[in-house]
């Protein structure tokens, strides 16, 4: 939908670059990615250890990267640039927001 409806999702990018986000996260997660023993939770500063989130995780990962193509995410990036200057400000908006 972003690919080919994206120039009217106005204030709702912030939705689909939040997922973007999730998925990127799942699509480059590796168990030995984060130091050993460390799990973020929603709070800064505050890490707590869970066998149950990093299994959790590691089979979203695996699950995502037999669906999603990375090249679809990069074609929602790619489409941007047809966009007018409207609906390119609003796309860049939500993504400053997001990133926030």
């Amino acid at each position: 939908m972003a690919t080919s409806y994206g120039r009217y999702f106005r204030s709702s990018w912030k939705y689909v670059l939040e997922n973007i986000s999730k998925i990127d996260y799942y699509l480059h997660y590796s168990p030995h990615s984060i130091n050993q023993g460390d799990v973020y939770i929603n709070e800064p500063n505050k890490t707590f250890r869970s066998e149950s989130n990093e299994s959790l995780d590691h089979i979203n990962s695996e699950t995502i990267k037999n669906i999603i193509d990375p090249n679809s995410i990069n074609r929602i990036f790619s489409k941007s640039s047809e966009f007018n200057l409207e609906e390119i400000l609003d796309f860049i908006t939500c993504l400053c927001r997001m990133s926030e």
